[in-house]
């Protein structure tokens, strides 16, 4: 690649360093490289003074396995065995590579020594605030096509929707996804799609615009069929992302609840509100109300539906953190991991 005085960057062929893979702050519109610890330990032309144990874990992947059991108290993290920026194992590769050293493999190609079972599949219904203020200019997203197609406000969401999309069809082949688009009123988008097949939703994606105002209570109105079509199999999940404010849908959310009890008994909904951007204190209150009584509504055994939240990012980098993250809590019971028969 070429820097900005045109010469010929020869980082990245240099043992134990590559051009940055994601975005850091501060200025993450600013290309950066990234070093192993050896590699910089190396450049600044000092000792290394960590430990040989030390240097050995700093050489390995640092992606660790998600599954709940290691968040609990005492429990250590299961980090990935093979080295720091390997090339990820094919499914073929995987299953080898688990026959002969054991443990599991996940969809994206880390091998981790632990073992689980695996996690039931999600429903996940987007609600997309679509509203006039949506077309605010004063964030944009990073990433193709939405850079483009809409640079603003709903482009930065529709960036993150594609982030957790992206993180999930890693980790949960058998998820399904629902889009609904609100303003005063709701567009249905695609529902029921198998999330391998989320690519047939970028043409709706692609044609939505901001305008007018902001309804809560239709937009959760409109989530009431899709969490009825739920099957037995998986379980619901609503992120309901917004800029604005509305009212409490006190009455909207009761009927949502009750069409989850119904339809799929013992599996209560999760729900994530985010707020973006964090700039409305009355929006914020509402919505945190939202989660707050979708925690209510589970069981203290049911640690799916109780990790409902309510998140405010300021910026379509947080923002687009906030929903890989969410993509991320949701595989903690390790669903797709390649295992040891």
């Amino acid at each position: 690649s070429s820097g900005q005085s045109g010469q010929c960057c020869n980082v990245s062929a240099m043992p134990g360093r590559r051009h940055s893979a994601r975005q850091y702050k501060p200025n993450p519109e600013i290309p950066k490289d990234e070093f192993t610890h050896e590699a910089f330990w190396e450049s600044t032309g000092f000792k290394d003074p960590c430990s040989n144990e030390d240097k050995e874990i700093f050489g390995k992947c640092n992606h660790f396995c998600p599954h709940d059991s290691h968040t609990k108290d005492g429990e250590q993290p299961s980090f990935c065995t093979l080295p720091l920026w390997h090339a990820e194992l094919s499914p073929q590769e995987g299953k080898a590579y688990v026959a002969q050293h054991g443990g599991i493999v996940s969809p994206d190609g880390h091998h981790f020594t632990c073992t689980h079972r695996g996690s039931q599949p999600v429903h996940t219904i987007f609600l997309i605030d679509k509203s006039g203020s949506m077309a605010y200019q004063d964030v944009k997203p990073e990433t193709r096509p939405w850079r483009n197609s809409h640079p603003n406000r709903l482009g930065c969401a529709l960036a993150a929707i594609q982030s957790f999309v992206e993180k999930r069809q890693h980790s949960s082949p058998g998820d399904t996804i629902s889009l609904l688009a609100f303003d005063t009123s709701v567009r249905a988008g695609p529902s029921m799609v198998p999330i391998s097949e989320f690519s047939n939703c970028s043409q709706w994606l692609r044609s939505l615009d901001a305008n007018y105002q902001t309804s809560f209570s239709a937009a959760i109105n409109a989530a009431i069929p899709l969490v009825r079509q739920t099957s037995a199999e998986h379980r619901s999940m609503v992120m309901f992302l917004s800029d604005g404010w509305d009212h409490f849908p006190r009455v909207a959310l009761q009927k949502l609840f009750d069409a989850v009890a119904r339809s799929t008994p013992g599996k209560a909904l999760r729900l994530h509100t985010i707020q973006f951007p964090a700039d409305n204190h009355d929006g914020s209150a509402v919505l945190s109300q939202m989660a707050q009584v979708a925690q209510s509504r589970a069981t203290t055994e049911d640690d799916f539906a109780k990790a409902s939240s309510a998140m405010r990012s300021v910026d379509n980098i947080s923002l687009q953190e906030a929903f890989v993250g969410i993509a991320a809590s949701l595989s903690s019971a390790a669903g797709g991991l390649i295992a040891a028969v």
